[in-house]
């Protein structure tokens, strides 16, 4: 058993960067200390699957995609 709860929080890669992330994916997790708007969590969703890093969050809350491109 914690096997399987140690795996759970293991490093993973950024979907965006490959950079190694932890999500907790509750109240514990970094991201819930940031606001992200809906608009950039339909972006996420919509182009990556799972969690971005710390790093990938922030680029976006700037307007950058993936690129370092200025979003729409």
């Amino acid at each position: 058993m914690d096997h399987i709860a140690s795996s759970k929080y293991a490093p993973k890669e950024c979907p965006r960067c490959g950079r190694l992330l932890v999500c907790t994916g509750n109240i514990d997790c970094w991201c819930f200390e940031i606001t992200i708007p809906e608009t950039t969590r339909d972006y996420i969703a919509g182009f990556y699957e799972g969690c971005l890093c710390p790093e990938c969050i922030n680029e976006l809350l700037k307007g950058k995609d993936f690129r370092g491109n200025r979003l729409g």
